[in-house]
């Protein structure tokens, strides 16, 4: 009597257990939603030709390319409407930053008055403007950014009809800063 109330006890526990996996497995997000990758065409890396230990991304659709070292890896995904590129130390370190590119609807001048209408809990201390190729304009400040720790660099600029949001730790603001001079726009 007992080996057949465990063999059903075994069979109802392996019939539980495939049913909470199929469940599990439904409401989970599949790949697609959780990134969006750039198709081949509109996404190259390439060896960078001015330094041998950094890579040069280029995106066709958000027309831009940048260098970057080789110490970084990158990630891309959508969020909404906007696109994120995440270039990120492959050690447990501090060293990175992220592109965030959204699609504006009018011709937007950024000053640290525009933004803070925008987003008014924004804080914005040293802002710089800035010309990016000659032709991204836009504003350089330090702010309290959460993902970045509290205390981050940020380079926001636009060019044609996209927003660029260039975000990373304070302490990795030298290095973004001369990754950020090798920005061109392929358009």
């Amino acid at each position: 009597m007992k080996k057949k109330w465990l063999s059903f006890y075994s069979i109802g526990f392996s019939l539980f257990l495939v049913l909470l996996i199929i469940v599990i497995g439904f409401f989970l997000p599949k790949d697609s939603d959780l990134t969006e990758t750039i198709s081949p065409e509109e996404d190259i890396l390439i060896a960078s030709p001015e330094r041998s230990d950094w890579s040069r991304y280029q995106n066709q659709k958000y027309e831009f390319s940048v260098d970057f070292p080789n110490s970084l890896t990158l990630g891309n995904f959508a969020e909404g409407e906007a696109h994120i590129f995440i270039f990120q130390s492959t050690r447990e370190t501090r060293d990175g930053f992220q592109i965030m590119v959204s699609q504006l609807d009018e011709p937007l001048e950024l000053t640290p008055e525009t933004i803070a209408k925008d987003i008014p809990d924004l804080r914005i201390e040293n802002p710089k403007k800035i010309l990016l190729d000659n032709q991204g304009r836009g504003i350089m400040f330090t702010s309290d950014n959460e993902s970045f720790g509290g205390n981050s660099r940020e380079i926001w600029f636009v060019y044609h009809n996209f927003l660029y949001q260039v975000s990373s730790y304070g302490e990795f603001a030298p290095q973004l800063e001369a990754i950020i001079n090798t920005w061109t726009f392929t358009l």
